[in-house]
């Protein structure tokens, strides 16, 4: 048998999940695949596609990904909207963490992307697997992972086009909670209103925490579920998941 060494590599599609969000302007909820296309070789400018579904347009459409050219998205990210704006992290050229983060920014609104560096406050040459995005009360949450093994929690302050650090939370003191040391950023579902107390999760985990923030308090709750899965922060609009998955049934 014969290998021909000129054939034409078939492409595939990384793993990677949906975005979901509500248009500020119209109010209209969309659904945003951003994916990447392997092999990189097939296209070199053309590494990231993006489809867009409109539940009250109800099909499926392209949308630029221009800006995009020579970035690819991490895989395996659940990118979180805030405001109108949808967010993903970038990884290497395989879809991997890489060192060189770079935060890529979807207008919900007028379907257009952006790509920004991180904020200053993370670390320049910070792993993208130690970077943590999420909504968190209605505002985009960054957080970082250090080699202390200390996460930072930051809100994006829209009022005054500002982050402001809400809180910090040391791993070597709470790993018990999740087994173990974690590698992975902790990810909060909510704060209460005073900022004093905070719910924290770990993606596959069965653990929630109900973490009092005081420095004097050692006070904390934990959850357990009975089965692995993804907990995510709560979302009004998520009400419309069961007739989403109705309607995409249909379209197939």
């Amino acid at each position: 048998m014969v290998e021909d060494d000129g054939a034409v590599p078939v492409p595939f599609i990384s793993f990677t999940m949906f975005g979901f969000g509500k248009d500020n302007v119209t109010g209209r909820y969309k659904i945003v695949w951003l994916y990447n296309i392997y092999p990189a070789t097939l296209n070199k400018k053309k590494k990231t596609r993006c489809e867009v579904f409109d539940l009250e347009g109800r099909r499926w459409r392209f949308v630029t990904t221009r800006p995009l050219d020579h970035h690819q998205i991490l895989s395996n990210q659940r990118p979180p909207c805030a405001n109108g704006l949808l967010y993903w992290l970038t990884g290497d050229e395989q879809g991997y963490p890489s060192t060189q983060t770079k935060l890529i920014v979807f207008d919900i609104h007028t379907e257009m992307f952006q790509v920004t560096s991180t904020p200053p406050f993370i670390t320049p040459d910070a792993s993208s697997d130690k970077i943590g995005l999420c909504n968190l009360n209605g505002r985009l949450c960054i957080s970082e992972l250090k080699g202390d093994c200390k996460q930072e929690f930051w809100w994006r302050v829209e009022e005054c086009n500002k982050w402001e650090r809400i809180f910090s939370v040391d791993l070597n003191s709470t790993s018990c909670w999740f087994g173990g040391i974690t590698s992975q950023p902790l990810t909060p579902l909510a704060i209460s209103r005073d900022n004093n107390k905070v719910v924290l999760s770990l993606s596959y985990q069965e653990s929630l925490v109900d973490f009092d923030l005081d420095p004097d308090s050692t006070v904390y709750h934990l959850y357990y579920s009975g089965y692995y899965g993804l907990a995510i922060p709560y979302f009004p609009s998520l009400s419309l998941s069961f007739l989403l998955s109705k309607t995409i049934c249909r379209l197939q």
